[in-house]
């Protein structure tokens, strides 16, 4: 029997030892958070002490045998030491003036609504702010997850990163005289707005620039880019069009390009310095200097890749002459004739943009002499006359001998999307989709996913970036039709093994809808069918 106590004893001290030091290690350097206008319940067993590091940010309002409670006084941290059964236990106190954890739900809650895929979040109670993590697509897809956080923006910060391959955008630009009145060939009609030998500057450097109305300078339209070269083409052939400048463009989305069809002059100056000579002042010229400045057609263009696959385009565009060379006996300098404006577009891919009505005056002088008497030194000049003729000029002399055409600059600007790898590659025309059919019997729901699946193929286009790597395959679509034509539902069955070339297909097939109603031999409310779209080059 004392054998028995001895070890039912031992057991319960075992047993107690165990709850002590699970409950001492468990509270060892405990971390309690806080949150202002809530308390918090912490157990106890039977304390003799309690002491707490700074009352002003926790405090204790209450103790029992079992628990106690803490208040919350300003935001901060501090510790708490209590001394009860088990020993001494230690905490460490953090009061948040709000439970960022209820921010990030909130936040969560929005970017499920926007569809922000691979945006995730991550409370950080001890900054305050709610981390935004993950990747996004466009910078544009960047602004609309703020727009909808609205205030919530103030609590959080950014840490999300524009995925590793960037869109990239090719332009192609043309610039061109061409005489006036052949415009109209190219389609485009323009307002007399602009003559770049209106103003000049009277300065030496750079003269006085004028500004003028996008409204009047601009005209955006949609050109057949075929129709267009082979008018163009035509137009060079028959003297009235002289390319300047031919440059293709490509650079990131979002990143600025900047173009120079033009040239640099070069402007002396030099400082003077007064000094004396008897009771008159002269002046010595000391440390001269050259500073070149750019002359000519100036672009910088900045386009962006919207969620839509548009081009956004900002433009600036600068057109500058030289002017009247202007010396003086320490330094010189050009006047210059400048035109400047800037503006915002929305392009599609592949939509051409003209700058036109900047309209140039052919000048030239003819000598009319006596044949011999002309060549006579000194003499001569009683025999000879220069008539100076400039065309376009109302009241100016029109004789077939001295009519001129004034001539327009025209700015042409063409973007197209292109991938990273493949920006600077010429896209390789490729074939239109095939048709594939399955191997199975013409039923009038096989019939009818025929007409479907022409319907589609009318409005397929070859991605470029896609063309011009050369991805190919096939895309199985699923879709579910009502028996209006109406798609209920669409998914990618097969995928052609490339994001883009389904995503393409799937477009193509919501944009392509309503489809026809289905036939009367078709019974059924609604129909699942698969339409194969094969992407194949040659």
């Amino acid at each position: 029997m004392k054998k028995l106590s001895i070890i039912l004893l031992f057991i319960s001290c075992f047993v107690a030892g165990i709850s002590f030091n699970n409950y001492a290690s468990d509270n060892l350097g405990e971390e309690i958070s806080l949150y202002m206008g809530e308390v918090k319940v912490v157990s106890v067993n039977n304390p003799t002490r309690i002491a707490i590091g700074n009352p002003a940010v926790a405090d204790v309002s209450s103790v029992t045998k079992s628990e106690l409670i803490l208040n919350p006084k300003s935001a901060g941290s501090t510790t708490l030491v209590v001394w009860d059964n088990y020993g001494e236990q230690s905490y460490k106190v953090k009061v948040f003036n709000e439970n960022i954890n209820d921010i990030k739900e909130r936040i969560d809650i929005l970017l499920k609504q926007v569809s922000a895929q691979e945006v995730y979040t991550k409370a950080q109670d001890d900054e305050g702010k709610v981390f935004l993590l993950g990747k996004v697509k466009t910078t544009q897809e960047k602004d609309r997850i703020f727009t909808a956080l609205g205030a919530l923006k103030d609590k959080t910060v950014d840490l999300m990163m524009l995925k590793d391959e960037e869109t990239a955008i090719e332009i192609d630009v043309q610039i061109f005289e061409i005489d006036r009145g052949s415009e109209e060939k190219l389609g485009f009609e323009w307002p007399n707005t602009l003559s770049l030998a209106e103003v000049a500057g009277s300065a030496p450097g750079i003269g006085t620039a004028g500004t003028t109305s996008f409204a009047k300078l601009f005209k955006l339209g949609r050109i057949t880019r075929s129709a267009y070269d082979l008018t163009l083409d035509a137009l060079m052939k028959s003297g009235k069009v002289r390319i300047l400048s031919r440059p293709r463009l490509a650079c990131l989305s979002g990143k600025e390009a900047k173009l120079l069809v033009g040239g640099e002059v070069p402007v002396l100056s030099g400082s003077v310095t007064p000094g004396t000579s008897g009771a008159t002042t002269t002046g010595a010229t000391t440390g001269g200097t050259v500073e070149y400045k750019d002359y000519g057609i100036v672009l910088n263009i900045k386009p962006q890749v919207n969620d839509q696959g548009r081009v956004h385009l900002n433009l600036n565009v600068e057109i500058s002459e030289l002017g009247t060379l202007i010396q003086t006996t320490y330094a010189s300098a050009y006047c210059f004739i400048k035109r400047s404006a800037t503006t915002e577009l929305i392009l599609e891919d592949g939509q051409t943009m003209a700058i036109g009505g900047l309209i140039k005056q052919k000048t030239a002088e003819e000598l009319e002499k006596f044949p011999w008497l002309g060549d006579i030194p000194v003499l001569g000049m009683f025999f000879r006359h220069k008539n100076r003729t400039t065309g376009g000029v109302p009241g100016a002399d029109i004789s077939p001998a001295s009519t001129r055409e004034d001539v327009e600059l025209f700015i042409t600007l063409t973007p197209r999307i292109v991938s990273q790898a493949d920006k600077i590659k010429e896209a390789k025309k490729g074939p239109l989709p095939l048709k594939y059919y399955n191997e199975e019997a013409m039923t009038p729901v096989f019939r009818y996913s025929q007409v479907v699946q022409e319907r589609i193929l009318e409005q397929l286009t070859y991605p470029p970036s896609a063309r011009g790597a050369g991805f190919q395959g096939v895309a199985t679509l699923g879709l579910k039709l009502s028996y209006k034509g109406e798609i209920l539902e669409a998914k990618i069955k097969t995928s052609s093994g490339y994001k883009i070339l389904d995503d393409n297909a799937l477009k193509t097939a919501k944009r392509a809808s309503p489809y026809p109603p289905f036939p009367p031999p078709i019974e059924e409310k609604e129909l699942w069918i698969n339409i194969p779209i094969a992407y194949q080059l040659d």
